[in-house]
């Protein structure tokens, strides 16, 4: 049986207030590839897939423990 319930999903405007980092911010890890990719509902509406921003938050933690790791050998 396939889950057919909507992805949750936040504005930009969201995404900045949850990361606390500005609209050109996103635009520059989005446009390098280090950002998850919106989906438009409309033609100026972009929203981001709230479990891809968080998977993409855990990477960089994880990132940064590893980066940690690596300076104590």
């Amino acid at each position: 049986m396939t889950n057919n319930a909507a992805p949750a999903l936040l504005t930009q405007k969201e995404v900045m207030a949850k990361l606390r980092i500005s609209r050109d911010q996103i635009k520059r890890w989005r446009r390098s590839g280090q950002f998850p990719a919106p989906i438009y509902i409309g033609t100026n509406s972009p929203r981001f897939v709230v479990d891809e921003i968080n998977e993409w938050l855990q990477a960089k933690i994880h990132e940064r423990a590893n980066q940690q790791l690596q300076r104590e050998v």
